[in-house]
């Protein structure tokens, strides 16, 4: 059922690597969008910050990292907005220019692969069950391993050493969220 998804394609090799079926997800643009139509003084008044990308802001849209110069804004984001324990927020970046949302089929896009990050298992009441920390090219069979546990319902992805929210991973079966 990968058909789908409008996945990148993997790169060479990565579908031999994995054993287990997933896609990494970025958010949808939609709900973002406005806030690109906002003066400084709007964003402000809503505690988001512009910035002008670097090299080291990944886009949670697109999961690429935006070229040197464009315009991204730093806000909080509810990642886990649940009634659970595990309900939790934090701050990521989001480019003007994302384009569609970052969809990658059974491998990690660059920003995600070239990174320290905490893989969480939660189940369907959004509790966490496992997690583990690894180095993002690394991350792969761990993540299919993960989603293997008949009670892990989906993942998120966070970068280890800030410990930001970077994606959700589901299986590949699984509806998009």
């Amino acid at each position: 059922m990968t058909e789908a998804y409008d996945s990148v394609p993997a790169p060479h090799g990565a579908e031999e690597r994995t054993p287990g079926g997933f896609v990494v997800l970025g958010l949808s643009p939609e709900p973002f969008a406005p806030l690109f139509k906002m003066t400084a003084e709007e964003l402000a008044s809503r505690d988001i910050d512009t910035h002008i990308a670097d090299d080291d802001v990944p886009c949670r849209i697109s999961l690429s990292a935006p070229a040197a110069g464009t315009r991204v804004l730093l806000i909080n984001y509810h990642h886990l907005d649940a009634k659970s324990p595990y309900a939790s927020a934090g701050p990521i970046f989001i480019s003007e220019e994302a384009g569609s949302q970052g969809r990658y089929l059974n491998f990690l896009p660059p920003v995600l692969a070239s990174r320290l990050l905490s893989t969480r298992a939660y189940d369907e009441a959004d509790r966490m069950l496992d997690a583990q920390v690894c180095e993002g090219s690394a991350a792969a069979p761990i993540i299919s391993a993960m989603l293997d546990v008949p009670d892990v319902h989906y993942l998120h992805l966070h970068f280890a050493k800030r410990g930001c929210f970077a994606a959700r991973v589901i299986r590949t079966e699984a509806t998009p969220s």
